[in-house]
């Protein structure tokens, strides 16, 4: 959504206030993702640009929801509304998505309205232990996604729940609390989860007459039996040791599902994604005939929306699959120079449409390594792909070379480089994009995945910098102890 806020077509049609274009641009995201009500393209006014559905005379109309934004327009950041009731009755959110030009200034926003219901959906298909259930509320405390159709007034009753508000203020909690809609004792976790700017909740419940079920039975026996000691205390310490063994279960079914529900969207993004992009290719390779002049520009925007959604949602599976140890690598004895190949491969055209050199320099005698080939060119495409976004003249090296143990691929390039601090987050999870992002950049995870690639092969990374010099990456990786044949 933000890269096709980007788009120089979509900025175009802005300024030139082309209702049918942009409306055409607001039909093609409602048609691929069926979870989105509405779209709409709106001025800094707040009056709407494009749309689709549109109606007659919304084109130039206020939108209604405009005003509930606030500040976050004037901001000019992303953002991620609370739940409501659209007109036509149905649970959405927003999200806000701003129109920069090329000086970064503000000069309107995407926003769409996207349903609630493939999450409800997908709460109601897992199934806790002992009767349990999971809901999600957004950053205002309404009720987000319920296992099951929830009505406005029974929705109402959570809005305002202590365990709710203290998890919003990131507070990771399990307490004991009533229900107040099914009017039960619970058990139950409230976990902030941050989503955009804001933290929404994941709660994961059940009932207390079965969470303590064991213990309730261990007492009438104690009560039957008498006042043994050692069997009073060997029951209180067996009912402690399931108490604790339960919460802790509840806290681990939390935290993989949370972990499924990640790996089940991208999985599932990943699908039509693909079908697009080859239809795309299809289009373009002239295969359902001739593309009028007119539509070769936005097609070709399209295409590259679709192949960064694919590169992003690529990453996400991948870190998904790392996370939950799923992932495995075949070590084979491999050509280092056939990885480096492979891995500018992609990137000579980019190189040279920006004007700057890629060069892979000869090693002299073979290098052979002990590496998985497809996983290893990955992790040292995604040093080539950034040396290339970070380098605006100059050139960009790839050189191989050995020592008696490993085998190595440096990457280096004349490019803007770095500060220690930004090294420092390099490999880790956290975004490092800061204000400088522009759409053709990832979610900040693929030298996350770069470097687990290479530890998964007995390899490493080393990053060395300096501000207006360039950057340098080497890729450590054993030799193979035996030769290709």
């Amino acid at each position: 959504m933000r890269a096709l806020a980007s788009l120089e077509g979509t900025i175009s049609a802005l300024k030139e206030k082309d209702a049918l274009a942009l409306s055409t641009r607001m039909k093609a995201m409602v048609i691929a993702d069926p979870e989105i009500a509405r779209a709409f393209v709106l001025e800094n006014d707040g009056k709407i640009a494009g749309a689709f559905p549109t109606s007659t005379g919304s084109i130039g109309s206020f939108f209604g929801e405009y005003e509930a934004l606030g500040d976050i327009v004037s901001e000019g950041k992303p953002y991620i509304s609370g739940v409501y009731s659209n007109p036509g009755g149905r649970d959405v959110f927003l999200i806000y998505v701003p129109v920069l030009d090329k000086g970064n200034k503000t000069i309107g926003s995407i926003v769409f309205e996207h349903g609630t219901k493939q999450i409800s959906d997908w709460l109601g298909n897992i199934r806790l232990s002992y009767g349990g259930q999971m809901m999600v509320f957004d950053f205002t405390g309404k009720v987000a996604a319920y296992p099951g159709k929830l009505e406005a007034s029974e929705s109402r009753l959570y809005e305002g729940l202590k365990p709710v508000q203290d998890a919003l203020n990131g507070s990771l909690h399990t307490i004991r609390y009533r229900d107040p809609l099914i009017g039960e004792q619970m058990i139950a976790t409230f976990v902030p989860l941050s989503v955009g700017s804001k933290l929404w909740v994941i709660a994961s419940e059940q009932p207390v007459k079965t969470a303590y079920k064991s213990i309730n039975a261990v007492k009438i026996n104690i009560g039957l039996a008498g006042a043994v000691l050692t069997i009073i205390n060997f029951a209180l310490v067996a009912g402690l040791a399931k108490m604790s063994s339960r919460v802790k279960k509840l806290h681990a079914e939390l935290s993989q599902k949370k972990d499924d529900f990640i790996g089940f969207v991208s999985h599932q993004l990943k699908a039509p994604i693909a079908a697009l992009k080859w239809t795309l290719e299809m289009i373009i390779s002239g295969d359902y005939g001739e593309i009028p002049k007119k539509m070769e520009a936005p097609i070709k925007e399209m295409q590259t929306v679709v192949d960064q959604n694919s590169r992003l949602v690529s990453d996400i599976l991948n870190a998904s699959r790392i996370d939950r140890g799923v992932i495995e690598v075949e070590l084979k004895s491999t050509s280092l120079k056939s990885v480096a190949e492979r891995a500018v491969r992609d990137y000579r055209i980019p190189a040279q449409k920006k004007g700057i050199r890629l060069i892979l320099e000869e090693s002299g005698p073979e290098i052979i390594v002990s590496a998985d080939a497809e996983k290893f060119a990955e992790a040292v495409s995604n040093a080539v792909s950034n040396a290339i976004k970070h380098t605006n003249n100059g050139s960009i090296t790839v050189s191989l070379r050995s020592d008696g143990d490993f085998g190595y691929i440096d990457v280096k390039d004349t490019g803007e480089g770095m500060d220690n601090d930004t090294i420092g987050k390099l490999f880790t999870r956290d975004k490092i994009l800061g204000g400088s992002a522009k759409a053709d950049r990832s979610a900040g995870l693929g030298l996350y995945i770069a470097n687990q690639f290479m530890a998964l092969q007995q390899g490493s990374i080393k990053v060395s910098s300096e501000i207006g010099k360039g950057s340098s990456f080497t890729y450590r990786i054993p030799l193979a102890k035996v030769k290709i044949a």
